[in-house]
């Protein structure tokens, strides 16, 4: 038996765990597979893969990786929304198991303006 909240595991005979005063379960759930910002801590540090000034392109690029269900941070993003003097660089980083893609991406992003579709 086993308690659902806190997974201390008692003996038989007893039905209610004596930290969390839950009811016991024969057997515990499986673990969630951990999301990719998780695997991301585990696997090392997080890559950059793009500095971007242009508040459209970083809300382009966000929209991007995830559509892809690329975890990521952008660093500095509120930087690009002051109005007033220059845009701070947003930097995009990713985990590294996912740095090959978001690279393509970024790619993908730099394409569209060498050559706009008419």
């Amino acid at each position: 038996m086993f308690c659902p909240r806190c997974h201390t595991e008692y003996r038989k005979g007893f039905d209610r765990c004596a930290d969390c005063d839950l009811p016991l379960v024969d057997t515990l759930p499986p673990e969630p597979e951990p999301s990719p910002a998780q695997r991301a801590s585990v696997d090392g540090d997080w890559v950059t893969v793009a500095s971007l000034t242009m508040q459209t392109d970083v809300v382009l690029l966000k929209s991007m990786l995830a559509s892809e269900g690329i975890a990521y941070v952008a660093m500095g993003d509120s930087s690009v929304f002051i109005m007033n003097g220059p845009a701070l660089a947003v930097r995009f980083m990713v985990p590294p198991v996912d740095v090959d893609r978001a690279r393509e991406i970024v790619e993908q992003l730099a394409e569209g303006y060498q050559n706009p579709q008419e």
